[in-house]
């Protein structure tokens, strides 16, 4: 989502940086369907995407999975886990789920975009940084054969994110060809394993199972 202001809520600037990055969205295949994090930011986000991009009549979809909730800046503030710490979360907590459960929200969303009976079809979604942050830990994890994400891999993602959480609204892409998918992040590219996502998707069955579908 673009930047937010001292509310929480999208800045004027946030709006007019997601109009321009908007502006340079690579062409949408015949059909597009648009998700946002049911946080108002994001939102709010998503519908500037959807008027400037000419989606005029498409209807956002809201979900969870897109969500920071646990891990907001207030939450990771009051627990004393700032500086990335709250990427090295490894077994949940009364207060917390574990980082890979976090992860897992976004390897749940890309398992149900991957059921949608739709083809040729584009997706856009709007999240936030730290789910995108935990779920590109665990792809370069386990490309190096760790199990979770560590304090080098802690230190990669505060290079490639600007310090953790940049201001300048930035995409990445999932290309999904047959059983190949990609993610790219700022122009480097990272093969994203199944076994991976089934994975991360049992530890979020296991401490964030949900009962509704995007």
């Amino acid at each position: 989502h673009g930047q937010k202001d001292q509310n929480g809520n999208l800045s004027l600037a946030g709006k007019y940086e997601t109009i321009l990055f908007s502006r340079n969205l690579p062409n949408p295949k015949p059909q597009t369907l648009i998700f946002s994090s049911d946080i108002l930011r994001a939102y709010e986000t998503a519908d500037i995407i959807a008027g400037t991009a000419g989606f005029f009549n498409q209807q956002i979809r809201e979900t969870d999975l897109l969500s920071e909730n646990p891990f907001t800046d207030e939450r990771i503030s009051e627990l004393g886990l700032t500086g990335g710490k709250w990427l090295l979360c490894a077994e949940a907590s009364n207060d917390m789920p574990s980082i890979a459960a976090f992860a897992g929200k976004i390897a749940q969303f890309l398992y149900e975009i991957e059921s949608l009976d739709e083809r040729d079809l584009s997706i856009i979604g709007v999240s936030h940084v730290p789910p995108i942050m935990a779920f590109l830990g665990f792809v370069i994890a386990y490309d190096e054969n760790k199990s979770g994400i560590d304090q080098d891999i802690k230190k990669r993602l505060h290079e490639i994110y600007g310090g953790g959480f940049p201001k300048p609204l930035e995409g990445f892409g999932l290309l999904i060809a047959g059983d190949k998918k990609t993610l790219t992040v700022k122009n480097e590219e990272y093969d994203v394993n199944s076994d991976l996502l089934n994975r991360l998707k049992e530890r979020f069955d296991l401490e964030l199972g949900r009962k509704t579908r995007i």
